[in-house]
């Protein structure tokens, strides 16, 4: 028989074992990754030992845009008489027309039935460029998200160096469906919020909340289940960002 002093230290024991446990768990529950942002003074970003050429307005805001042209955007769920394909263009052609700054930089890049590739560089004034690439993407490929994110890291890497570092970063995305290489967009997508301070939105096209670009706390990301709603995502990419003023650029350079 277990003796009341005996009992009390077993219960002692397991309470303490239990509060380890439990405060384990929670922080198990509860760790996430290091942003670049969530380091004051973590300023490694973007590389420009080696830059030759600067650009001539180093608080440009920067805007890479990733078009899904998957075979699934054929579909016509979530629009209005027409593919999810035709309709995601539309909207992005409207955006880049009507509300996108005429001054920002502005690149595209897109997966369809001709591959994977850059279609627009990352540049200043390219409104009409954008829109003679888009007009041209043809629904049909897989969803190759990984590997178009780290490109785009990199592009806008490139054109960091050239600003200093100055300005903003954002790669806005449009897709419909679930990557091919989800392992690899994970990293992806680590990689860009460990180490730069690059905005990742997306826009989950009749794809709802459940997607591995959704990551709160770290990226935007909007479920759009109509072309109304479509188009209200875009304009919200602009509110989303904090603007960047001349202020903020001197006080960094003290």
């Amino acid at each position: 028989m277990i003796s009341k002093t005996k009992r009390s230290s077993i219960n002692l024991l397991l309470t303490a074992v239990s509060a380890i446990f439990l405060t384990n768990s929670v922080h198990a529950f509860t760790k996430e990754i290091a942003s670049y942002g969530s380091s004051p003074l973590k300023a490694d970003w973007p590389k420009t030992l080696n830059q030759k050429v600067f650009d001539s307005q180093l608080t440009q805001s920067n805007y890479y845009f990733i078009l899904d042209g998957s075979g699934s955007m054929e579909g016509g769920k979530c629009t209005q008489n027409s593919s999810k394909m035709a309709t995601a263009k539309s909207a992005l052609k409207q955006f880049i027309t009507q509300t996108l700054p005429t001054q920002a930089n502005a690149g595209l890049l897109a997966f369809d039935a001709s591959g994977l590739s850059e279609r627009v560089s990352i540049a200043p004034q390219q409104q009409l460029s954008l829109i003679t690439a888009i007009d041209t993407i043809r629904a049909g490929s897989g969803t190759p998200l990984a590997t178009s994110i780290s490109l785009a890291r990199k592009a806008l890497e490139q054109q960091a160096s050239a600003q200093l570092g100055y300005g903003e970063y954002n790669i806005v995305i449009i897709t419909d469906g679930v990557a091919n290489d989800s392992s690899k967009l994970k990293k992806a997508i680590n990689k860009v919020i460990q180490e730069t301070p690059i905005g990742i939105n997306t826009i989950g096209f009749c794809l709802g909340e459940k997607h591995i670009l959704n990551r709160p706390g770290y990226t935007n990301y909007t479920s759009a289940e109509s072309p109304q709603a479509l188009s209200a995502a875009l304009e919200s990419v602009l509110a989303e960002q904090s603007s960047f003023t001349v202020t903020q650029f001197t006080l960094d350079q003290q």
